[in-house]
């Protein structure tokens, strides 16, 4: 016979999830409740329990008593749902579907959830308070971030039908909320991902300054898996072309410059954007003089040492500046535009296919697209480190002018290295 029961299931997070499990002869259905207590314990007569649990009534106690009220309301409703369930069942003497029911059991939720959005604000409301608070003192892409994230939830509400309080903010709620984007945004993981974290710092600033009681269940977000962007490197011929290139912009001049630059030296955009003339070292040894830039990298605080070229040090000396910064671009996105400018000019036309594997939810979605539709100035560092593998430079080496924490990093650039191992391959096939 078909038995409901109430259980905590223990999380990372310091919290216990209530879940509902349904036993039907010797399989187990579980529902997350929506409803989280701290993973408190103490001891009883010798023996540990639940703070904030009682394993012999299956409920809640010694939280705040409207929080107690509420959650035991809850868990009682569901119980009544599934008597009265199991009873329509064999009164009319029809197989009981648990699956069905338990996918039904957020249902009896809704009335419960009218009654908790009396005192809870809407979460469109707080991201509208939150940026009127970074107004002064983020960037206009920053805000930029919440001012989307806010469009979403309003066309997110108007889709479902219904408004989204804090209240409402749980697993279940970023769950849906995920998948409306992938169907309605065509939004891929890592964009989900960040969604859920925008969402996350709105409530936590929430939390601290307007005092809202929220527990530990909006924290309990879906993190959706995302892969590795593919490491494209620009072949030698099309690096060639880009050097012989000379646009009539002075901007887009810079920017071609700066990503020659990264080319030549594997920094990246937040490492160029930042170089100064007080990073341009030079050394003395025995077998003679070379300059070399020594910063410490934006990303990771790590202290960054690489060898100037020739190329990139007539790059140093057209924008040098004793005070101020080499160059004078904005945020990377930007730089990756004027990028894609460049490239798609007709005496560059760097258009060669490149596939592109995208996790949306959990589908792969594979694409082929030309390169000036890929490019972005991480390509400058790939270009780079790719070149000095190829070339025969040891990866340790490599690993240390890259600034990589791991070896293994460094060496997954092998792989875009196809010249030599083409060649080699053909030699013992074609003779």
């Amino acid at each position: 016979m078909a038995t409901l029961r109430f259980t905590p299931k223990k999380k990372t997070n310091g919290t216990c999830h209530i879940m509902a499990v349904i036993q039907d002869g010797p399989s187990e259905y579980s529902r997350y409740t929506g409803y989280s207590i701290p993973d408190a314990s103490i001891t009883v007569k010798g023996k540990k329990e639940l703070k904030y649990w009682n394993a012999n009534s299956s409920r809640v106690r010694s939280l705040d008593p409207d929080e107690t009220a509420e959650i035991n309301k809850l868990l009682a409703d569901w119980e009544t749902a599934f008597k009265a369930y199991i009873s329509a069942c064999n009164i009319n003497q029809q197989p009981i579907d648990v699956i069905k029911f338990r996918d039904s059991l957020g249902k009896v939720n809704q009335t419960l959830v009218q009654v908790r959005h009396k005192s809870s604000p809407l979460l469109v409301d707080i991201i509208e308070q939150y940026l009127q608070a970074i107004a002064s003192t983020h960037k206009d892409r920053t805000s930029s971030k919440f001012t989307v994230l806010k469009a979403n939830i309003l066309k997110y509400q108007e889709a479902r039908g219904t408004t989204i309080h804090v209240s409402d903010v749980d697993h279940d709620f970023y769950m849906d909320f995920c998948k409306w984007c992938i169907s309605s945004e065509n939004n891929f993981n890592p964009t989900l991902n960040k969604k859920q974290g925008n969402i996350v710092t709105v409530l936590t600033y929430a939390q601290k300054h307007f005092k809202l009681p929220l527990t530990n269940q909006y924290l309990n977000i879906h993190r959706w898996k995302e892969t590795a962007a593919k490491k494209y490197a620009l072949h030698p011929e099309e690096l060639a072309t880009l050097r012989a290139f000379t646009p009539t912009n002075t901007y887009h001049a810079m920017v071609l410059d700066a990503f020659l630059l990264a080319t030549e030296t594997g920094l990246r955009h937040s490492d160029i954007i930042q170089l100064k003339a007080a990073h341009i070292k030079t050394r003395v040894t025995t077998s003679g003089t070379f300059q070399y830039i020594d910063i410490t990298a934006f990303k990771g605080d790590k202290n960054t040492s690489v060898p100037v070229s020739n190329l990139a040090s007539q790059v140093i000396e057209k924008y040098y500046h004793p005070t101020d910064c080499l160059f004078h671009f904005d945020y990377s996105q930007s730089t990756s535009r004027t990028l894609k400018s460049i490239f798609e000019h007709p005496d560059v036309n760097l258009n060669r296919p490149c596939e592109i594997v995208q996790i949306q939810g959990v589908q792969r979605v594979r694409e082929v697209l030309p390169l000036h539709d890929v490019i972005s100035f991480h390509m400058g560092r790939n270009t780079y480190i790719t070149r000095l593998l190829a070339g025969g430079v040891p990866a340790a080496y490599v690993k240390d002018n890259a600034a990589h924490s791991d070896l293994k990093t460094t060496e997954g650039y092998y792989r875009d290295s196809d010249t030599s191992r083409f060649q080699e391959t053909l030699r013992i096939l074609n003779s």
